[in-house]
């Protein structure tokens, strides 16, 4: 009995190890694919450029009578971004205080005299500390390190139970002055100024899920993989205003929600008073759905537009934002514009140019999306998925399975470093396409799954066979070929 024991022990030790090996080569094979891939795209299809006037963002006449384009939203996929994704670098990054996306130091500066901005979960207060200037009567100036809490309440020196507790905050750590932080549990937006030692809060938000705010003023994730800006189209700068990117703007805080929506918040009043856009849905290989999830997208960045007016025409304005997406696969990229009404008033997509010389002789006469191109139309692109579509069929069925069933909730970024699951195989986009009904989803999902049951059947046939040749019983044999049904390569080198 012992002995029987140590045995299955034994094998199921070797069988985790020798998973573990085939799974992380099948990834490295994978992700070479996903980079010779991505590198088929030519530079024309890796950045849009889409143009803006004063007439697009604000009716009425333009201040241009040329009617000429002042400025372009330019964005471009930076080069190797897959490395970007493997999880090392995303680890450094978050390892220094306040570089996490998700991290609770707001400020930090690592010198003596630098100022820090955090949030300390155990009080439930946010947290400034530096070093102050002070002036005697004399005139002479000394300086002396401060410590201050914030809370809901208010400001103190010292930690105090009077200034209330912030249960699950996200702040902008941008803008100190005021700071505007927003309470997932309070459902309020806070406005925190530290100079005044006073602290204002909005109206609670309404107790549904209308409203889930995930990000303030700084909206964006993985800037290793997108460079987003505006920039002059021409030189000759004649016209009186400019629309330029500003993220410090203070008429107007835009304010994520997790349904990809964007909205303005008053930073007076801590109100949202509307609507300034969405995230743009890049198009892919497949037609998802129009949710635009922030998990179906690897990398994006808003900026806000800020008609900057001359010293006789007042304040600058808020005059709308400009979005841009990538996908999963960082194959295409999106950009959306928006008027301060939060209409979209111009769109631009990576996509190659009807040229010839495709391979075939075929030449498109409409552009083709950048996704599509890499896929199939591209020199080597149709080897390549070929070679995915083989590289996804040695990996274990009972996993394919599971990678069609949690395609959707997959984040766009754990296709880059998922050993098991595969949220960028087939099987997966096939669950994440929106122009099918369930059953036909289920349908083209198990189409993709023959492959890779054929192949374990065929290595259960040649296990039963080995199994025969040694004299294995008849239920060890059962055993050892149900195991290579469902695991694939994974079993059978076991």
């Amino acid at each position: 009995m012992k002995t029987r024991r140590r045995n299955a022990i034994a094998i199921l030790a070797t069988g985790a190890l020798v998973s573990i090996l085939v799974l992380l080569g099948l990834f490295w094979l994978r992700w070479l694919v996903g980079v010779w891939r991505s590198n088929l795209l030519p530079a024309s299809a890796r950045e849009i450029a889409v143009p803006l006037s004063a007439g697009q963002l604000e009716p009425g006449p333009t201040d241009d009578p040329n009617g000429t384009i002042p400025y372009l939203v330019h964005a471009r996929m930076l080069p190797d971004y897959l490395y970007a994704f493997l999880g090392v670098l995303p680890y450094l990054q978050a390892r220094p205080p306040g570089f996490g996306q998700r991290s609770h130091v707001y400020r930090w500066d690592p010198k003596p005299d630098g100022l820090c901005v955090y949030y300390d979960a155990a009080r439930g207060q946010i947290i400034q500390q530096g070093i102050e200037e002070v002036r005697d009567e004399d005139g002479t100036r000394t300086f002396h390190r401060f410590t201050r809490y914030a809370g809901p309440q208010g400001i103190a020196e010292t930690p105090q139970e009077e200034l209330g507790r912030f249960m699950a905050p996200i702040s902008d750590g941008c803008v100190l002055k005021p700071q505007v932080v927003y309470d997932r549990a309070l459902r309020k937006f806070f406005a925190i100024d530290w100079s005044e030692r006073t602290v204002r809060q909005g109206p609670p938000l309404p107790d549904d899920e209308r409203h889930r705010p995930v990000q303030i003023r700084n909206l964006w994730r993985s800037p290793q993989a997108l460079d987003v800006g505006v920039r002059s189209a021409s030189r000759e700068e004649s016209h009186k205003r400019s629309v330029v990117a500003q993220v410090l703007l203070l008429e107007r805080v835009l304010v994520l929600d997790a349904s990809g929506r964007i909205d303005l918040l008053d930073p007076q009043t801590l109100e949202l008073v509307g609507v300034g856009g969405a995230l743009p849905t890049p198009k892919t290989l497949v037609d998802v759905s129009r949710s635009r999830r922030l998990d179906d997208i690897t990398a994006y960045t808003v900026l806000p537009l800020v008609r900057r007016a001359s010293a006789a025409d007042g304040e600058p304005s808020y005059a709308g934002l400009a979005a841009a997406a990538l996908s999963r696969e960082g194959l295409a990229l999106r950009v959306e514009v928006y008027d301060p009404n939060g209409r979209r008033v111009a769109t631009g997509d990576t996509a190659i140019p009807p040229h010839t010389g495709w391979p075939g002789g075929r030449t498109p006469s409409i552009p083709i999306p950048s996704a599509v191109a890499a896929y199939s139309l591209l020199p080597g692109a149709q080897f390549l998925t070929v070679a995915k579509f083989a590289l996804e069929s040695l990996h274990p069925p009972v996993l394919l399975l599971f990678s069609h069933l949690a395609g959707p909730h997959l984040t766009a970024a754990a296709g880059c470093r998922s050993l098991a699951l595969l949220p960028d195989s087939f099987v997966a986009m096939a669950a994440r396409r929106g122009d099918t009904r369930p059953a036909e989803r289920i349908l083209l999902a198990l189409l993709y799954i023959v492959p890779a049951v054929f192949f374990a059947l065929f290595l259960a046939w040649r296990v039963d066979r080995h199994g025969v040749h040694t004299g294995l019983p008849k239920k060890t044999r059962a055993a050892w070929r149900m195991g290579v049904l469902f695991l694939g390569l994974p079993a059978y080198f076991t």
